[in-house]
């Protein structure tokens, strides 16, 4: 009800068609495009707010990944990542494809602000994300919503 379209990029086809289904029933237009967070497949300042879910603890460069969604969005728009706390399962290396063993809300606003965004907020959720361990254990994570926003255009 608050969007009127929705861009989802994922590196996965799989998980396009995934989104694809789970937003079906929203009002909005939704495109499903393959890309990735650090080469977004979008213009410049093409959007109102980007958001990385569950993305942060994959990549090789935090800051490549925020730098790309700062330039996506426009002066004022918001950019949301939402990510595990850092934590000690190193097992989610291999297993989950993980390059990070969660992330630091401190350590991401001062990526923000590396990368022309100003730290606008975090929090801790009362969620968790919840995975079993290879021995079959249930594990909740903690996770935090951290947002900025785009003052100026970025270079």
């Amino acid at each position: 009800r608050r969007v009127s379209r929705v861009i989802c990029v994922d590196t996965s086809q799989a998980m396009l068609d995934k989104a694809g289904d789970n937003l079906s029933d929203l009002d909005a237009v939704i495109e499903l495009r393959m890309g990735a967070v650090e080469t977004l497949p979008l213009e410049d300042e093409e959007v109102d707010a980007a958001c990385a879910h569950m993305v942060l603890h994959h990549l090789a460069d935090v800051r490549a990944g925020l730098r790309e969604m700062a330039r996506v969005v426009r002066p004022g728009g918001v950019v949301a990542c939402l990510d595990m706390l850092p934590h000690h399962e190193t097992w989610m290396r291999e297993c989950m494809a993980d390059t990070r063993l969660g992330i630091d809300p401190g350590d991401l606003e001062a990526d923000f602000r590396s990368v022309g965004l100003t730290a606008a907020g975090r929090q801790v959720l009362s969620d968790s994300y919840i995975v079993e361990n290879p021995s079959g254990r249930r594990i909740e994570l903690p996770l935090f919503l951290a947002y900025a926003r785009r003052d100026s255009p970025t270079n």
